[in-house]
C-alpha cells in the first residue's frame, strides 16, 4: 500500500516567539476568570484539539518519516493528541472539583498520609497497567492541598510559560505547559 505524506506548515522561530508571548501576556487573564469558565475554555481546547488530532499526528509522523497508516503511528497519536485530550480532560475534573479533587484512595503509613492519586477510574487503570502516582505528605501533616492549589488559582507563584525551546525539543509537551505553567 503506497501512502503519502503531506508536508505540514512548518512555524518559524519568529512565530512560535509571537505565539508564546501572547501566551505570557494573556496569562494573569486566566487566574481572574472563574473555574465554570476555564471550563467552557478547555472544552473548545479539546473541541480544537479533537478537530485537528490527525493533522497533528500525520505532521509528527512526517516529521519522523513514517507512515501515518503504519502501526508506528499509533505511537504519535498516543504522545500527542491523546496525552493532550487526556490532560484536558483532568484539568476539566479537577475544576468541577473546585480544584480539590478527592484521591481515590488514602493511606496512613507511621504516621505518614499517602495520597494514591492516579489511575483513579477502569479505564486509567487499564491503560496504565503497573502506574501508580502517589503524594506523599510531610510526616505528621494532614492531608491538604490548598496552599500551592490556593496560590495557583490566584496566581500567585506561575512558572511563566514555556519557551521557544519547548517547541524544540519537547512538541508534544508544550501544549500541556500553557495551562500548567501561567
Amino acid at each position: 500500500m503506497n501512502s503519502t505524506i503531506a508536508v505540514p506548515t512548518l512555524t518559524s522561530f519568529d512565530q512560535a516567539d509571537t505565539i508564546v508571548q501572547r501566551l505570557a501576556d494573556r496569562k494573569n487573564a486566566w487566574v481572574q476568570i472563574g473555574l465554570s469558565e476555564r471550563i467552557v475554555y478547555l472544552n473548545r481546547c479539546i473541541e480544537s484539539v479533537t478537530t485537528m488530532a490527525e493533522a497533528w499526528a500525520d505532521a509528527a509522523c512526517w516529521a519522523k518519516g513514517i507512515a501515518p497508516t503504519s502501526t508506528l503511528a499509533g505511537e504519535e497519536w498516543l504522545v500527542g493528541p491523546c496525552v493532550v485530550l487526556w490532560n484536558l480532560q483532568r484539568l476539566i475534573k479537577t475544576l468541577k472539583a473546585g480544584g480539590q479533587p478527592t484521591p481515590p484512595k488514602l493511606t496512613n503509613r507511621n504516621g505518614q498520609i499517602i495520597a494514591t492519586v492516579f489511575p483513579d477510574n477502569l479505564m486509567d487503570r487499564l491503560m496504565w497497567l503497573g502506574f501508580r502516582g502517589e503524594v506523599w505528605m510531610e510526616p505528621g501533616k494532614p492531608a491538604t492541598q490548598g496552599w500551592s492549589i490556593e496560590k495557583a488559582y490566584r496566581g500567585e507563584g506561575c512558572a511563566g510559560v514555556g519557551s521557544r525551546k519547548c517547541f524544540v525539543d519537547r512538541p508534544n509537551g508544550c501544549p500541556l505547559q500553557a495551562f500548567c505553567r501561567g
